[in-house]
């Protein structure tokens, strides 16, 4: 006896053509397992699911979640916050490399923007182009960083104090060995200090536009 199937409608209101097109890439992108029949005008979308009870149940979750991601990207909170789902985010980006979400977090502070990471959630002050053209930035610059041999601590400061000084990648391997915060051991470029002591400096530095030594 085969399972039995469900079916579930769901319709969405939403501000405009951009959020529409969003919703429903992203519904594609993460509910790509689930049967879905999908109905679309200018201000409303209508989704039905299908399968077993849990699967349409958990996608009509998904979806209400993922609507509720957008809007929080685009409209910020009384506080100037906007919220931003941390793996969609960097599905949005074109990333070169992978990069790590703290140093994207602190090269947004570096910038003005004020920032924290909570769980899977990006907040900060900074709109969506901001952001995502800063994660590219980044990656862009982890990229270039894998041509010379660093631990993953030491690429992760290299990469920031290069970003935010405007040095190019060379340059900044030399300031930082001149300032003995990297050294090379067996090959390998590492910090002579604690990852999260030197990012600190580099941002208080940037920030201050004063040198502290590091």
């Amino acid at each position: 006896m085969g399972r039995r199937s469900f079916k579930q409608t769901l319709t969405i209101r939403v501000n405009d053509e951009e959020e529409l097109k969003k919703l429903i890439e992203t519904l594609t992108k993460r509910l790509s397992s689930i049967d879905m029949y999908v109905v679309s005008r200018q201000n409303w979308v209508k989704i039905r699911f299908y399968g077993d009870l849990d699967e349409v149940r958990y996608a009509v979750r998904e979806c209400k979640r993922i609507y509720k991601e957008i809007v929080a990207s685009k409209i910020p909170d009384k506080y100037g916050f906007y919220k931003f789902s941390i793996p969609s985010l960097l599905s949005d980006a074109q990333l070169k490399v992978a990069i790590p979400v703290k140093l994207l977090g602190l090269l947004l502070e570096v910038r003005g923007y004020e920032t924290r990471i909570e769980n899977i959630l990006l907040i900060t002050k900074a709109p969506y182009e901001v952001v995502v053209r800063t994660a590219e930035e980044l990656s862009k610059a982890y990229y270039e960083s894998l041509k010379v041999p660093l631990t993953p601590t030491a690429r992760r400061a290299l990469t920031l104090y290069g970003i935010v000084n405007q040095k190019p990648l060379k340059e900044a391997l030399r300031e930082l060995i001149g300032r003995k915060i990297l050294v090379k051991k067996g090959g390998v470029y590492h910090l002579t200090r604690n990852i999260n002591e030197v990012l600190e400096e580099i941002v208080r530095e940037a920030t201050s536009g004063e040198h502290d030594g590091l």
